[in-house]
């Protein structure tokens, strides 16, 4: 009687794929015979199997000679995976440069790449890309991935809790990413705190004592019980510098990608207290700015004098600034290179150490603003010694 096969073709493709994964090149297989009484299949069924490896270009069959690893390194490349939200690029400025500084610099240093675009999982999601298995297929990368062609992986905003990325960590193919996702081993990430502190500190040298806040903390991280970091340390540094925190100035929930929402949250800062205004503004996002810059614009607001403003920004963003403020920016431009350093790194050190490193941002103040700005600022307090940017 004929012996029933223990597994599928497409089983037993994947399982002799992962087989052949933990070899080198050039190393020798069992004979077709051994490897069918292995996994309890027939000979033709095995044979059937080896001939979907040789199709894919992970052995070699040489007759009278036996079955070898294929040599794949001249044909891997390593994947930029990046959530298709980029490509809005007007709201997400600094992912899409990041993205374009990475295939700069891998083109620089002659390293074959490609390109995955995975689609968002569903329009009420927020802050990190969860993408779906189906989605991931549909791009491409899980071919690409049980083919064994992915050297080494850039993931630019996107999660990976659905264990697509841990595939390619039992083929020993590392992962950086751009992203504040806490599961990825290897990532760039942002500390924006140090930097609000820091502007707390700046506005209260120039004798600013009632600062606002505008700012994005998502709502699916604050329904989880997660305290916002960044207005934590608003608070925090307002009283250490003797400052009061004024509830109805501050705002977190801005979201910047929605036009218009920096120009209402502003409004209604501004409005709150017909009897008092803030003197100062902490805006964490540029693009949130950019909204309320024209709140501010159409309420005639002279600033720096009435409202002096510390933003984030984005270099290279495209938005402009209507008004003289301090910002602390980021340069995506600088991304590529501190990518794929790391990645080099990996590669060359499979067990390398988990790695979280900071991108970090240049400050300018009054002292970077066109001279038509400088006599603003006469008769404020200097920015004073002894204050060092982290």
């Amino acid at each position: 009687m004929k012996p029933k096969n223990k597994y599928s073709h497409a089983e037993l493709v994947r399982l002799l794929a992962e087989m052949v994964h933990g070899r080198k090149a050039g190393d020798r297989l069992n004979n077709d015979r051994e490897l069918a009484t292995r996994f309890g299949v027939s000979n033709v069924t095995i044979r059937a199997a080896m001939m979907e490896l040789v199709r894919d270009g992970l052995v070699i069959r040489r007759d009278r000679s036996g079955t070898y690893v294929a040599d794949i390194s001249q044909r891997q490349h390593v994947a930029i995976v990046v959530s298709q939200e980029i490509l809005r690029s007007q709201r997400m400025p600094f992912h899409n440069r990041a993205t374009m500084s990475i295939m700069s610099e891998l083109n620089r240093i002659d390293q074959a790449y490609k390109l995955y675009m995975i689609p968002i999982s569903g329009k009420d999601l927020v802050g990190v890309e969860w993408p779906h298995q189906d989605q991931v297929d549909q791009s491409g990368l899980t071919t690409s991935i049980e083919r064994n062609e992915i050297r080494g992986l850039v993931c630019v905003g996107i999660g990976n809790n659905n264990g697509w990325i841990d595939q390619l960590r039992l083929r020993d193919a590392p992962v950086v990413a751009l992203s504040g996702d806490p599961t990825n081993r290897h990532r760039f990430t942002f500390r924006i705190e140090d930097y609000i502190r820091y502007a707390v500190r700046y506005l209260a040298n120039f004798g600013r004592k009632k600062i606002a806040y505008l700012g994005w903390w998502q709502p699916q991280r604050r329904n989880e019980g997660h305290a916002d970091p960044s207005l934590s340390a608003f608070r925090d540094e307002l009283t250490k510098c003797g400052l009061s925190f004024h509830e109805e100035w501050v705002n977190n929930l801005v979201n910047p990608n929605i036009a218009s929402a920096g120009w209402l949250a502003f409004r209604d800062l501004w409005i709150s207290r017909p009897d008092e205004k803030p003197d100062a503004l902490i805006c964490m996002d540029d693009l949130i700015f950019a909204s309320a810059s024209s709140a501010m614009l159409a309420a005639g607001i002279r600033v720096p004098r009435e409202l002096q403003i510390v933003t984030h920004w984005n270099k290279g963003s495209g938005l402009l600034c209507p008004y003289p403020v301090a910002r602390f920016e980021y340069d995506a431009s600088q991304v590529g290179p501190l990518i794929c350093e790391l990645l080099a790194e990996c590669l060359e050190n499979p067990k390398l150490d988990p790695q979280v490193r900071l991108l970090r941002a240049e400050w300018f103040t009054e002292g970077q603003f066109p001279e038509v700005h400088e006599n603003l600022y006469e008769g404020l307090v200097d920015f004073g010694p002894g204050m060092e940017l982290p």
